[in-house]
């Protein structure tokens, strides 16, 4: 019978090759259906909460969604991340609810709380908004 020999290159490279696995099990399994959702909607409580990602780019910056409906009495919550390169908020036209000023992707919730009119919501940052980043809530 030969005797296998396992160098310590050998052992380190058994040891990465297993954590990457471990990783990749690990991600793949750990997702859910409700992190790929856009937005969740809770009926029993009329609830809504939407992801929102605020983008500058080459091509402007940009609100996504840039549009998103709700029913009149609806409990709005967004979870805002910042998916550009410089700060921005997120803030209704009248100022009443913001964000604080987010840096390149950082996140926060902003409770808008029970939605009764459609409104916008801008970037609250000098030139932002006339750039492009803007985002309308629609009641139905």
């Amino acid at each position: 019978m030969k005797k296998i020999r396992i160098t310590k290159i050998t052992k380190m490279a058994i040891i990465a090759l297993s954590l990457v696995s471990i990783a990749a099990l690990s991600t793949a399994c750990g997702s859910s259906s409700d992190d790929k959702k856009e937005s969740k909607t809770s009926t029993s409580t009329n609830t809504k909460t939407v992801k929102v990602s605020l983008k500058d780019d080459v091509s402007g910056m940009s609100v996504t969604p840039a549009s998103i409906e709700v029913e009149a009495g609806t409990n709005l919550k967004l979870v805002v991340t910042n998916d550009g390169t410089v700060v921005h908020n997120l803030s209704t036209e009248d100022g009443k609810f913001k964000t604080a000023d987010l840096t390149p992707f950082s996140s926060a919730d902003l409770e808008i709380g029970k939605v009764e009119k459609s409104t916008e919501l801008n970037c609250a940052i000098p030139g932002h908004k006339e750039a492009g980043m803007f985002m309308n809530i629609v009641v139905k």
